[in-house]
């Protein structure tokens, strides 16, 4: 998952770089041209204008530069960000999942000596602890005392008690 968000961020980033990229290697009309033409040469006052619009279109060029320089770093913090908070919001997920009821985090376990005995199946509320529990006498399987009846035979409706202990 980790590697498939990081793919999307490179992709995004490189994007970035390719749609920008005109715009840093912006270069002045001015140099490109072989021979400029002043206004010092019509007018022949000795103020070299042809120097003081370079320097103006230099200053200008800066502030577009440094325009498209400010712009390209929101984006990239932006991109960033966004990255960080996905990832934020998928660890809060699995954060969530680890205390879910489902979670196997919070469930007990019980160990007896011998389960042919007893058998410990706590659950997640159990208190954590220690308990000793002695087994006086195996409980037998109940046995009904009767005459024996031929297989296949009907019984009619009929009254039985069950005494336990004294008590019916």
């Amino acid at each position: 998952m980790m590697k498939k968000i990081f793919r999307k961020f490179m992709i995004f980033l490189v994007s970035l770089v390719f749609v920008f990229s005109p715009f840093l290697v912006y270069s002045s009309f001015a140099k490109d041209k072989k021979e400029k033409v002043g206004v010092s040469k019509f007018f022949g006052t000795g103020v070299d204008t042809d120097e003081i619009v370079d320097k103006l279109v230099e200053v200008e060029k800066q502030k577009g530069e440094k325009y498209q320089n400010e712009i390209s770093n929101q984006i990239i913090r932006k991109a960033i960000i966004n990255f960080l908070e996905a990832n934020l919001r998928e660890l809060r997920e699995s954060a969530k999942l680890i205390y879910d009821y489902r979670s196997p985090f919070g469930n007990r376990l019980g160990i007896s000596s011998d389960e042919s005995i007893v058998k410990v199946l706590p659950n997640r509320g159990a208190e954590i602890g220690e308990r000793v529990i002695r087994v006086e006498k195996m409980a037998k399987p109940d046995v009904f005392i009767s005459d024996l009846l031929p297989v296949g035979m009907k019984l009619g409706s009929f009254s039985f008690t069950i005494t336990v202990g004294g008590k019916s």
